[in-house]
């Protein structure tokens, strides 16, 4: 598990780097399927002695082997597109000069329609102009019917048998498929790990990984609503970290980071199925919790809260300071909205703060 100063640092040098790293590897894994593909090819062409294919694809797979180490130090994900569909192009039109339509080769014109808008997807904004599927996908179609019509008008230049035209065809099929499963089991995997970070950004804060106050305003709604209709009560705790920006004058904002992190966590230790908190806002967390008899014990968590706070041990690079926190609490009433709650808890958590802090306000 990485320390807390670990994780300040990375959340400090984050950035859109990580999205970038798996489109960068779904092209190296494409190039690695390629590269096979070719090596393959040009051991088939050599076997069949269709020459002019065969010196294309030693030229193919030295080309895969370049671009794989040129992904990413010196080529864009755009290039390294457009570079591996050009070769694809060039390729199938040069076998099929060589042995004809029956091979299937043309296939991969079809093929690559899906495969391009999965990589369009890859491509940073700035680059949907140089390399947009819609095009790329019109140079496929004109390309199959192209070599469709040529094959009708003219023999192919090398002779090659039914039996391994129909297994090259099979082979190429396969091939396809292969290549659409594998590109689209790709793309679909992205797209979900995109929708689950969006939905950890929409709910969850950055630094502390604490509910952020959009989610804790959904929750609020709810936990009123479960007390309306079964007559539970709910309390409400604003909490503040005293003298926070002179911490951070002092020690740095880094530090203040570390001093977000490592209260979040004890207030995560303290949460429960009925005790949930966020980060409210800048140095601001809340809590809520729901009860049925007594607040006594609302009152006693938020008490061991403040407790393990003050008693901390807060050290951070070489620098060890004591930080205390003062709290604002309200409790459900029967007419009394959220927002009411809310306003009422943080001006016991003022009265708190201008009567000496490190205190909870009940």
């Amino acid at each position: 598990m990485l320390s807390v100063k670990k994780r300040v640092m990375i959340y400090i040098m984050a950035s859109n780097e990580t999205g970038t790293e798996i489109h960068y590897l779904m092209i190296r894994r494409m190039d690695i399927i390629l590269l096979t593909v070719h090596s393959f090819f040009l051991i088939l062409f050599f076997i069949l002695k269709i020459k002019i294919a065969a010196v294309f694809n030693i030229f193919s797979v030295l080309w895969y082997i370049i671009l794989f180490f040129l992904t990413k130090k010196h080529l864009t994900i755009t290039n390294a597109s457009w570079l591996m569909i050009s070769e694809i192009w060039v390729h199938l039109v040069i076998v099929i000069l060589c042995i004809g339509w029956d091979a299937g080769f043309q296939l991969y014109c079809i093929g690559l329609v899906s495969i391009l808008f999965s990589v369009a997807y890859h491509t940073n904004h700035n680059s949907k102009k140089l390399f947009h599927p819609v095009l790329a996908s019109i140079i496929s179609m004109i390309t199959f019917f192209a070599m469709r019509f040529w094959t009708l008008a003219f023999e192919p230049l090398y002779t090659v048998t039914k039996t391994m035209t129909t297994f090259m065809y099979t082979m190429n099929a396969l091939l396809i498929f292969f290549l659409v499963i594998f590109v689209s089991k790709q793309y679909s995997d992205i797209v979900y790990s995109s929708e689950q970070f969006f939905i950890k950004e929409a709910n969850f804060d950055e630094l502390t990984h604490l509910y952020n106050r959009r989610k804790m305003r959904e929750i609020l709604g709810t936990t009123q609503e479960l007390a309306q209709r079964t007559g539970t009560k709910y309390c409400i705790t604003m909490f503040d970290i005293d003298d926070f920006k002179k911490t951070n004058d002092t020690y740095g904002h880094d530090t203040g980071d570390y001093v977000l992190i490592i209260i979040g966590e004890i207030l995560v230790s303290h949460a429960t199925d009925t005790a949930k908190v966020c980060r409210w806002g800048g140095e601001e967390f809340l809590m809520t919790e729901t009860y049925t008899g007594s607040i006594t014990p609302c009152i006693k968590r938020i008490e061991d809260i403040r407790e393990e706070v003050e008693n901390y041990p807060f050290t951070y690079r070489n620098d060890s300071f004591r930080i205390t926190i003062t709290a604002g609490a309200a409790h459900s009433e029967p007419g009394l909205s959220i927002a009411r709650l809310i306003a009422t808890a943080d001006e016991k958590l003022y009265i708190g703060k201008e009567t000496g802090k490190n205190k909870i306000i009940l």
